[in-house]
């Protein structure tokens, strides 16, 4: 079996350094992961003529807050406002029981 021989301790340590911070980094990066699922369902809804956020919304918002609720489908769907267009897909969040 052949031997290694550390010839720059320096070079060494960085390099050890390095593989740590990125075993470490990935390791939160998986548990931050983890806990992040929850028991939302997605309820796909194609945007017909005439309906708006407000409307739709009102369908599945069950008892939350109508006004916290449409924050909610707006940062699940990345929307910057709450115009949207006949034939938009959104994603409605609608709790498990």
């Amino acid at each position: 079996m052949k031997k290694f021989k550390i010839i720059n301790k320096y070079r060494f340590l960085t390099t050890v350094s390095i593989l740590l911070i990125l075993m470490l980094v990935s390791t939160f990066v998986i548990v931050v992961n983890a806990k992040s699922t929850s028991n939302e369902i997605l309820v796909p809804v194609y945007v017909a003529q005439g309906d708006n956020l407000w409307k739709l919304s009102a369908q599945y918002s069950d008892d939350m807050d109508i006004r916290v609720y449409i924050d909610r489908v707006m940062t699940i769907n990345h929307l910057k406002d709450a115009n949207i267009m006949p034939g938009d897909l959104l994603m409605f969040p609608q709790n498990a029981e």
